[in-house]
């Protein structure tokens, strides 16, 4: 964030309303915008532009552990088969397309979080709302193969066991919301409370439980977990 915009940042009211982080983000995006055009507009700049590019041209590219042939070479038999000459935006256009292509690596690779990890983080001492800040932030940012991936893998076993059907629920719910087929490890018992083991997100008395029993997600309702319908809303 911007000097300017970190100077007007109050920790008042403002900072936890809506409106307010909607109106910094514009002003944001804002000086961004200036700063863009201002570049577009300076030789300079598409100087260096062009020394990037004719340093991704040029430089021996390693292969990365998952291809048997390194990038540039990729690149120029692309261009072949093509039949395209080796210009900046031929090389460039053709090197983000293999960069897209790429299988995602494992979950124990490139991805911040998942599931399993998300368990694993918990049994390693984190804070629940730490794991739960990081699961989210990652699959909210992702494509929807990374996403399948990050709810793929079954969690470890984690106590109390409403954290457990916490997970089971939040890997449901995200896999309908996202049209992703919800992997099978969600349906398994360990993943459900009894009537006897309702859990509500709060317990002060009668009134807030009906309200937890009537506004929970489906996918937390039916395994008695009651909890507000925004609980996996990351800001």
């Amino acid at each position: 964030m911007s000097e300017k915009l970190l100077n007007e940042t109050k920790m008042d009211d403002t900072y936890f309303n809506d409106d307010y982080w909607e109106k910094t983000r514009k002003k944001l995006q804002e000086e961004v915008n200036e700063i863009a055009e201002k570049n577009l507009k300076d030789p300079e700049f598409h100087k260096f532009v062009n020394e990037c590019l004719e340093k991704l041209k040029n430089e021996d590219l390693l292969s990365d552990k998952n291809e048997e042939i390194d990038l540039k070479t990729q690149i120029n038999m692309e261009l072949e088969k093509r039949n395209l000459p080796d210009t900046n935006e031929n090389i460039l256009k053709i090197f983000f397309e293999i960069r897209e292509k790429r299988p995602k690596e494992n979950r124990q690779g490139r991805l911040r979080s998942s599931i399993l990890k998300y368990s694993q983080n918990y049994l390693n001492g984190y804070k629940l709302y730490e794991c739960l800040a990081d699961f989210l932030e990652e699959f909210y940012r992702v494509d929807k193969l990374t996403r399948e991936e990050m709810l793929a893998e079954r969690p470890l076993n984690v106590e109390p066991k409403h954290e457990m059907v916490f997970l089971g629920a939040m890997a449901h719910k995200l896999a309908v919301d996202y049209d992703i087929k919800p992997p099978a490890w969600v349906f398994e018992s360990v993943f459900y409370l009894s009537d006897d083991e309702s859990y509500y997100e709060m317990d002060y008395d009668e009134e807030f439980k009906t309200y937890f029993r009537e506004n929970a997600p489906y996918e937390f309702k039916i395994r008695n977990f009651f909890c507000t319908s925004d609980c996996l809303i990351r800001v």
